[in-house]
């Protein structure tokens, strides 16, 4: 059930026969489920105002007695929610396309992983200690995958 959303992306993008992006309409689109009073809120403002808003809720968990009021919505393929307002799609997908292949280089990769097993070091209650059966795992010299990370400040706050 928790992947449903991303096999109905999936499949989407596989299949993606749908109409072109001018063929788009010029209204506001929330596809989403019950997690927020807000997002049902949103649901009935678009009951109200249908030629500003398209939102649904596509599945009903902590609001469940909200569904007979604000109905159950279909769930959208990737690419139909994407036709909304395509340069800013166009714009997101280039910047994200950038944003990984900047911060998914091996060095970052080192870098977040440091810092994670940094900060589990600062929580853990007791010492380390080498017991029986343990063998020291050694680690190939590598200069281009050090962290360097906990010696600068960043320049400016990250996402």
């Amino acid at each position: 059930e928790a992947m449903r959303g991303v096999t109905n992306d999936l499949l989407s993008i596989q299949g993606n026969t749908g109409p072109s992006w001018i063929n788009k309409t010029e209204r506001a689109f929330f596809r989403g489920r019950d997690s927020r009073e807000e997002r049902l809120q949103l649901v009935q403002l678009s009951k109200e105002n249908p030629q500003l808003l398209d939102a649904g809720i596509t599945g009903y968990f902590f609001f469940q007695e909200k569904e007979k009021e604000l109905g159950k919505a279909k769930l959208m393929g990737f690419f139909d929610f994407f036709k909304e307002n395509d340069e800013e799609a166009k714009k997101i997908a280039k910047e994200g396309q950038l944003m990984a292949r900047d911060l998914l280089q091996p060095h970052r990769l080192y870098c977040y992983y440091y810092q994670v097993l940094q900060k589990y070091a600062e929580r853990q209650s007791s010492k380390p200690e080498v017991r029986d059966g343990m063998e020291l795992v050694p680690q190939p010299e590598d200069s281009t995958a050090i962290c360097q990370c906990h010696r600068k400040k960043p320049s400016r706050e990250e996402l």
